[in-house]
């Protein structure tokens, strides 16, 4: 045990030393009683020598000597390992010695040099010797031969899991909810960190198994809209005495962990309204998910307490805020099963709209690749945390090169101390060690240390206050640590560096007095720092025409018209980007847009041109790409959202196996998408390590946000917090403001109707709270979009960003989403020359596998695994998704003939092909509200409809429906489909064909990417091109369903991630084929900062039915520049299909056709560097073959 006392002193700091052979001034001590009571009489003891009338008043103040001797022997111990210990301690001031005290059997008292209002600690209580290590790891005994560090840190008594309390945690429904599947009265046992669905599930309330398996996240509904209340009651330790028994802490040096002083309350993260409760008194509470909320208990915790969390229903209060509102703040809708009909005959609910007005995780309530589970609950742990002086809050480095090369490291070290009107000198001094070298003085830099909140009289309180109630308060301070390092080793992405991801190892320290009078460390920090500099380059290229003419666009006109008479008042450029956005085919025969499937077959439903010259002004075209340390920086990458529904449950293990698969995938970047949740520090470690450049979003997506002063209030906060955690790691080289919310500026009529207030609420909350809190931490030369995609900023000047307003979609400047689900995915014509590509993809089905771990299992047959079943629709939420994977694979393959079948309704004539080979505009993925109506009803016709009545129909949780028999309207939504849509008998034929059908899926999607991304590698050094990027979307899933992913849920790869391997390999081989021009033109594409020599082509015609060689072409001794794309070869289609060779073996004569034959190019260059790949230099190359 340990046993804490502490002695009050006048002024000075004190110093004890081991002196085991000197005298004691009186006989050994037997027990720990006549110890403390000599400790008690420390101030009116008599020194030794010499007088203290005769001492200087400030004598002791100049610090104490630490001059410990080792003896021969311990006293009574042989070596000081066996047997009891004793020894003598004293007091010192230079040469004389100002106090003695002995220890003698079974006591070690340990005491050194303590600056906090002259306080002196002493650590009483072990029955053992210390054993001390040096540098090299031998024994030692005196300050001397080892440093002994000592502590006072905060300490963190933990309440979730792990706690060495005990600590019971219950969940029971909400004062204001009765779901009749949770019994009344009903306790269920908890286990926080964890969501509602994972304690309702152990507690064993949710009778079907698992939400993700088959219908369940349907028949679970009643949780989401149901309130929850979280209790935790415990023990609190009565003394510092019992409170250290129960954590049993010690450090190097056997520093000293008080738990007296103040004690802070503080939970990481509540999902998400809450108001929390201690003892029955209420101590605040939550509104947002992302945020750490922190409350002090000093004097408030009892012997046993209770710890009360009532979380509010996040669906009611999003609509509800949005009813108080003064306008419509809109926001895209997706078909998540917790929306109801739009049908007003129907009168279910209306669709939960208010997910902008929460913040929460905005995919938990549904996106068009994943489930709505909207959970609530301690989603992040929650501990008690005792400080005694303070503690450090944030470091964020802030890094000048120099032209010589050398850099200037500056840390910016915010603190919080406590509002002590009496303070002692307190230091924060930093230690940086260089990558790959020994932590240790004799290798490491040590700053200069800065004193903060020092007052010598103590008489000024240095603007620090007591609240009332004499409850202390935290208060900021902030202070700057300075390195020159010379020759840095700087931080590289991967595949730009032998050693990528090379980091510096930190230790920021807050210490009592100063470095040199060996005060207490009070609190302190590891960090590891990347060295690296970081620009967005937006150069001009060229200036952007007017536009096309209308002329040449005879479906245009008509197009626009519709649409203003449709909403009058818009005008005529409005009219023009809704129907360049529209997913819908133009009929020109019928002067209307057309849903059914087979319309417009007259071959005249070309849509508007990219650029109209009377809504398109002229400027300057620019490049969008990312210089690090001076060199440009291609980027390969992907996507990431949520790794599961379940936010809490997620591991380490399920992380690393996504994030190594992106590794592996020849990924250099991966961008934090803004729906879903700041991953925790696990992910930005991973990515520092590895060398993988983060673009991290905030969490906005895919619609308008409220600006009142309380919402703005807690993004402020939630901006803060993520800066302070983040801004160290140097895989964050972009910060993004949102996904897609200024391209919804233009999804929805009640913004066009008053646009001018809606800009200006866009640029108050990513503009004037978002930017401006970020660079507060971050500072000023943080790179940083408003949006993506976006035309980027017009000026970022330290302290003015200018956003460039315009075409969000514009492949001319910013970053752009494509999608295009009309086109054919092969033919690269029709992809943008953007200049990065933010997102783009094409969906596909997971495997059956994936599919049997959680989701259906095979005894459901074809009832489940028939792309016309009732499942295959419940899991699909892109509306007419199913249908375009019909199509895209159908274009190239031949689709098994029974799953090419479906329900009448669910034909989604929106996405059919128009027929003709005019380039079709971009396509978002979901820029519009669905209708729900019917969505739900070709869903799953004969269940869905009946089971949102079954759970929407219940008045106790005040949410029912206002007539519970099935309508008319009703009864038809059910019957109107073609037969093979409704319930089926298990055909084992067809499930096996499904099999094939999820393989083609997968093909297509695969050849998709693999074709758009060669081609964007391509262009980059196309002059009016420049691509310098490709994020593709998406990486992971959330759930076991269709998507735009490369890795199905639980990390299984999909052929397309197979293929990313190859697309996106540091050395690549690409082909432009062109058979009605007879040309064919094979390009080498490099991302190796380093030119590479002795390079060779070889071009072949392979004939599909026999293998035969048609055609056979090498090219040797190539070089190939560092970053580029090169011609390498320019020849005829015919010539290759029409050959004449000489092989050792055989004389070819032959011939053959397209459809007969396929080519193969191999590039091989044997110096390519062996740092090159999806791998460290010290795991081997990847190869230098493509």
């Amino acid at each position: 045990l340990l046993e804490y006392r502490s002695v009050y002193t006048d002024r000075g700091v004190f110093c004890f030393s081991d002196l085991p052979n000197a005298a004691s001034t009186r006989p050994p001590m037997n027990n720990s009683s006549e110890a403390q009571g000599l400790l008690n009489n420390v101030e009116s003891a008599s020194p030794t020598a010499p007088d203290s009338s005769r001492r200087p008043a400030d004598a002791v103040d100049r610090g104490a000597e630490v001059s410990a001797t080792r003896g021969k022997e311990w006293p009574g111990g042989g070596d000081g390992h066996d047997g009891a210990f004793g020894g003598v301690f004293a007091l010192r001031d230079g040469d004389a010695v100002v106090y003695r005290l002995a220890v003698s059997v079974g006591m070690l008292l340990l005491a050194a040099c303590v600056g906090i209002a002259g306080t002196v600690l002493f650590v009483v209580g072990s029955s053992d010797p210390p054993t001390l290590r040096g540098p090299d790891n031998n024994r030692c005994f005196s300050v001397e031969e080892c440093p002994i560090e000592l502590y006072n840190l905060p300490v963190a008594m933990p309440l979730t899991k792990g706690t060495p309390l005990s600590v019971k945690w219950t969940v029971t429904q909400g004062a204001k909810s009765n779901a009749k599947e949770f019994p009344k009265g009903k306790v269920c046992p908890a286990a926080p960190p964890s969501s509602i669905y994972d304690d309702l599930g152990s507690c064993g309330m949710l009778k079907e198994g698992h939400p993700y398996y088959r219908f369940n996240e349907l028949g679970y509904r009643w949780v989401a809209h149901s309130e929850w209340t979280y209790t935790a009651t415990f023990d609190w330790p009565a003394s510092s005495d019992a409170i250290a028994s129960v954590l049993h802490k010690k450090k190097n040096g056997y520093g000293s962990y008080s738990m007296d002083g103040m004690l802070l309350l503080e939970f990481e993260g509540l999902d998400t309204l809450a108001t929390i409760y201690l003892n029955g008194a209420v101590l605040g509470t939550s509104d947002n998910m992302f945020n750490k909320y922190t409350f002090t208990v000093t004097g408030k915790l009892k012997e046993r307490n209770n710890i009360t969390i009532a979380f509010a229903n996040p669906i009611v209060y999003g609509n509800d805020r949005q009813n108080d509102y003064p306008f419509k703040v809109p926001v895209t809708q997706f078909p998540n099963f917790l929306t109801a009909s739009e049908n007003p005959k129907a009168k279910w609910l209306p669709s939960p709209g208010g997910r902008n007005f929460v913040r929460k995780a905005q995919s938990d309530f549904g996106w068009d690749w994943g489930p709505a589970l909207i959970g609530a609950g301690v989603w992040k742990p929650v501990h008690i945390l005792a400080l005694h002086a303070g503690r450090i809050d944030y470091v964020s480095p802030r890094q000048t090169f120099a032209s010589d090369g050398s850099v200037t490291l500056q840390l910016v070290v915010g603190g919080q101390l406590r509002a002590a009107c009496r303070t002692g000198p307190l230091a924060v001094e930093g230690i940086l060690t260089p990558p790959g070298v020994k932590a240790d003085k004799k290798h490491s830099m040590v700053t200069s240390e800065q004193v903060i909140g020092y007052d010598t009289s103590g008489a000024v309180c240095r603007g620090l206050e007591k609240l009332t109630g004499g409850y202390e308060q935290l208060f900021p301070t902030q202070t700057t640590l300075t390195f020159h390092l010379p020759k840095p080793t700087l931080w590289w992405p991967i595949g730009y560096s032998d050693t990528p991801g090379q980091l510096y190892r930190l230790e920021v320290r807050l210490r009592a007095g100063t470095a040199s009078s060996m005060g207490y460390i009070l609190d302190k920090q590891h960090k590891r720092v990347g060295i690296r500099k970081v620009r967005l380059i937006m150069d001009p290229l060229f200036d952007v025409s007017h536009g096309q003419s209308l002329d040449k666009w005879p479906a245009c006109k008509p197009a626009i018209d519709w649409y203003r008479t449709m909403e009058p008042g818009m005008s005529f450029c409005d009219a023009y980007k809704k129907v360049r956005q529209e997913g819908s085919v133009w009929d020109n025969e019928k002067q209307q847009y057309c849903h059914d499937q087979g319309c417009c077959q007259s071959g005249d439903c070309n849509k508007c041109p990219p650029q109209l010259e009377q809504c398109t002004p002229s400027f300057k075209a620019e490049t969008f790409y990312f210089e690090i340390n001076g060199l440009p920086v291609w980027a390969k990458g992907a996507n990431l959202i949520p790794f599961s529904s379940f936010h809490s449950s997620v591991t380490e293990k399920d992380m690393r196996r996504v994030l190594d698969a992106a590794l592996e995938g020849n990924q250099n970047m991966l961008r934090v998408w803004g729906g879903g949740i700041y991953p925790v520090d696990f992910l930005y470690n991973w990515a520092d390590e590895n060398g993988v450049m983060l673009w991290q979003e905030f969490m906005f997506a895919c619609g308008m946000y409220p600006t009142t002063k309380e919402f703005l209030g807690s993004v402020a906060e939630e901006v803060r917090q993520q800066a302070k955690r983040l801004t160290h790691h140097a895989s964050v080289v972009v910060w993004g403001g949102n996904n897609e919310n200024e391209s919804a500026m233009t999804w929805f009529p009640e913004i066009a109707a008053n646009y001018a207030t809606y800009v200006t609420d866009y640029v108050d909350l990513y503009l004037g709270v978002i930017l401006e809190e970020l660079r507060k931490i971050t500072g000023p030369s943080t790179v940083f979009v408003d949006s993506s995609p976006s035309n980027g900023p017009l000026t970022d000047e330290p302290k003015r960003y200018r956003k460039s307003w315009g075409d969000a979609w514009d492949p001319n400047r910013g970053d752009v989403h494509f999608y295009n689900y009309v086109m054919d995915c092969l033919d690269v014509t029709l992809y943008p020359r953007a200049k990065f590509i933010s997102e783009f993809g094409f969906q596909s089905l997971p495997s059956l596998l994936t599919y049997f771990e959680g989701a259906t299992d095979p005894s459901h047959g074809s009832r489940d695994f028939h792309i016309a079943s009732h499942f295959a629709y419940y899991r699909q939420r892109h509306v007419g998704g199913n249908s375009e994977m019909i199509r895209l694979s159908g274009a190239h393959f031949i689709v098994p003939t029974s799953q090419q079948t479906l329900p009448r309704r669910l034909s989604d004539a929106a996405t059919d092909t128009n027929g003709t080979s005019a380039p079709a505009p971009p396509v978002p993925r979901s820029p519009h509200t669905v209708n729900m109506t019917a969505w739900l009803a070709d869903a799953d016709p004969s269940h869905i409809l009946r089971e949102y009545r079954k759970y929407f129909n219940d008045s106790s949780v005040g949410l029912s429906v206002a007539n519970a028999t099935e309508t008319e309207e009703e009864k038809e939504l059910v019957t109107d489909f073609e037969p093979e849509a409704i319930s089926r008998a298990i055909n084992n034929a067809e499930v096996d064909d499904f099999d094939k059908f999820v393989y083609l899926t997968q093909l297509e999607q695969g050849r998709c990417y693999d074709a758009a991304v060669r081609h964007w590698r391509r262009i980059k050094a196309d002059w009016d091109a420049r691509t310098m990027g490709v994020l593709y979307w998406q990486l992971n899933d959330v759930w076991q369903g269709p998507s735009w992913s490369s890795l199905e849920y639980g990390g299984r790869w999909k052929l397309l991630h197979h293929m990313a391997q190859r697309f996106f390999a540091p050395l690549m081989v690409t082909v432009s084929f062109n058979t009605d021009a007879d040309l064919l033109e094979v390009f080498a594409v490099s991302d190796i900062p380093l030119p590479v020599y002795r390079g060779t082509l070889t071009v072949q015609a392979i004939r599909y039915s026999d293998g035969t060689y048609i055609y056979k072409e090498v090219k040797s001794d190539i070089a190939l520049g560092a970053l580029t794309s090169m011609l390498l070869l320019r020849t005829k289609v015919s010539q290759v299909l029409q050959s004449t060779w000489w092989d050792p073996a055989h004389l070819f004569t032959t011939s053959c056709s397209v459809t007969e034959c396929f080519l193969r190019f191999i590039i091989t260059f044997p110096d390519q560097p062996a740092y090159v790949g999806g791998k460290k230099a010290s795991e081997g190359p990847r190869g230098g073959t493509q």
